[in-house]
């Protein structure tokens, strides 16, 4: 498969396109095959080596996603190949065609919901500065924010009613 990988710490020009071997989950893990890799500020610090936890070199970037599940270990049973996910957090890696992660780190994503949205979810509460809530049919921004439900994504704060169906 495809990864990017990072060999040492700097700006975007760290980053390089590598083929790595394909991933094998162990029992209570995961492999997503990516659809949309989030990027978070976080992953941007890490990169470029100025955020406290340094990973080790070489490494792939990016810890938000979504996809679809390619396999699964003998005792993850809440997901099946072919799932629709978002995952918060990876143990490889979201800049790659597939990502390792831990089954408690993945959540269904709705099929009114694009992966790339899915790729973004975790982001949204800590880039809007205030409280929101993530469940696996709808995310709401209490203080202003984007607001996903079942039909619409709007600007705005939430009013009563909004994810009803």
């Amino acid at each position: 498969m495809k990864a990017i990988r990072v060999h040492e710490f700097g700006g975007p020009a760290v980053m390089r396109l590598e083929e790595v071997p394909n991933l094998t989950p162990g029992p209570q893990q995961v492999v997503v095959r990516i659809h949309a890799a989030g990027v978070n500020p976080v992953d941007v610090y890490m990169r470029a080596g100025t955020y406290p936890r340094k990973p080790a070199l070489p490494y792939t970037p990016g810890t938000d996603g979504a996809g679809t599940v390619e396999s699964a270990g003998k005792d993850a049973k809440r997901f099946v190949p072919g799932d629709r996910v978002y995952l918060a957090g990876s143990l490889t890696g979201t800049y790659a065609e597939q990502a390792l992660c831990e089954e408690s780190n993945l959540f269904p994503l709705p099929a009114h919901v694009s992966f790339a949205q899915g790729a973004a979810i975790r982001a949204l509460p800590s880039c809007s500065g205030s409280r929101g809530r993530n469940r696996s049919d709808q995310w709401s921004q209490r203080r202003g924010g984007y607001c996903y439900g079942p039909t619409r994504a709007r600007r705005g704060p939430a009013r009563n009613g909004d994810f009803q169906h």
